[in-house]
């Protein structure tokens, strides 16, 4: 949770709200599901955002924004949040974003692992879905 140590309390001391989505099997969270963090998956982040803008951000009574909603993403973050910006749009309720150091060209992988290299990403499949809970 490097995020957490640096920008997070940072961005607290300014006192701005902070979240942190964790992505799945990472910091010994366990995966209860069939669902697994995947670089492309861009949809959780959809999720997360939908989620903080309904409860934090918009008023329930005049369904006005009462704060603004920004997001940073570092790493597989930056690159998830890129492909969540990219994907939903001007529809977002993101009023600015923040990509730190995002690693590779995501589409790119995802073809190479899953139309290249099918056989290793069938084997991994298999590895981890048998170590499901």
């Amino acid at each position: 949770m490097y995020c957490y140590n640096d920008m997070s309390q940072i961005a607290l001391q300014k006192g701005y709200r902070v979240g942190i989505l964790l992505f799945r099997a990472t910091n010994d969270i366990p995966v209860t599901s069939y669902k697994i963090s995947c670089s492309y998956a861009w949809e959780d982040l959809k999720q997360m955002v939908d989620f903080v803008n309904e409860k934090y951000v918009i008023d329930s009574i005049t369904k006005q924004k009462k704060c603004q909603l920004y997001a940073y993403g570092v790493s597989l973050g930056a690159n998830q949040l890129g492909l969540y910006l990219s994907h939903v749009g001007s529809q977002t309720p993101v009023d600015g974003a923040t990509l730190f150091s995002a690693p590779y060209d995501v589409w790119k992988g995802y073809k190479h692992f899953y139309e290249v290299a099918w056989l290793t990403s069938w084997i991994i499949g298999q590895f981890l879905s048998s170590t499901l809970l």
